[in-house]
């Protein structure tokens, strides 16, 4: 368990660095390792507390690839599947978080959906240089995991946007505007609200109907407990 906080500002507007770490000052027993936070220009700030689990030495947080910097809570219990498909990307840890932020940067906000875990994130990067030229820059993004196993919060105000791992860290002038951040979706300054995973994908919606036992206490069919055991099997593996 991490907390993570953070606080973005329209460009007419400067972020409110104090306002994130008050924030992040009311999570540090979510995070008992470390705190660290870093301001993104004068638009954004993030800010996190960590309990190490994943590259103990090395996945200090907010964690920056020279363009943008991210925090995040949880765990992608796929990245280092997900690490050898990114080719072109300099990693500097080990962190599980590393490969969410890379994965995004190189494949866009779509891309979350290849990420499998219990996670919830933040990023921040520099204002759009070429609005016209680079529409999939990314100044700020918010995402969370599909099923919403992570908690985030997030609230909106007087054009300001503040995202919490707890509703309690929030000033309590925001608290009547925040609300759950929805599952399976990413929020950025330029597209709004999009979902880029649902948490039963549509594929998995219409399952055969597989034969079972005819009555109560009758052995069940053995292709029907196979099957169990491997997706069992590949659920704990993926967990691992």
């Amino acid at each position: 368990m991490c907390g993570i906080a953070a606080v973005y500002a329209p460009t007419d507007q400067r972020v409110d660095a104090e306002a994130g770490v008050r924030m992040l000052s009311r999570l540090t027993h979510r995070g008992p390792d470390d705190i660290g936070q870093v301001a993104v220009g004068e638009t954004a700030w993030l800010g996190h507390t960590r309990l190490s689990i994943v590259d103990l030495a090395g996945g200090r947080q907010p964690l920056g690839d020279r363009t943008l910097w991210l925090v995040g809570n949880g765990e992608v219990y796929n990245h280092d599947d997900v690490r050898q498909t990114l080719d072109g990307a300099l990693f500097d840890t080990q962190s599980d978080n590393e490969v969410a932020l890379h994965l995004v940067v190189e494949r866009g906000v779509e891309a979350l959906a290849e990420l499998r875990g219990m996670w919830a994130i933040c990023l921040a990067g520099p204002p759009n240089p070429e609005p016209d030229e680079k529409p999939d820059w990314i100044t700020f993004l918010a995402a969370r995991d599909p099923i919403g196993i992570k908690p985030l919060y997030w609230a909106r105000r007087d054009g300001q946007v503040r995202f919490a791992s707890e509703i309690r860290a929030f000033d309590e002038d925001w608290r009547w505007a925040v609300e759950t951040f929805p599952p399976g979706c990413a929020w950025t300054p330029e597209h709004g609200l999009v979902r880029f995973a649902d948490a039963v994908p549509a594929e998995a919606i219409e399952v055969p109907k597989l034969p079972g036992p005819s009555e109560p206490g009758a052995p069940i069919p053995e292709d029907i407990l196979r099957s169990t055991r491997e997706v069992l099997a590949d659920s704990v593996d993926r967990h691992m």
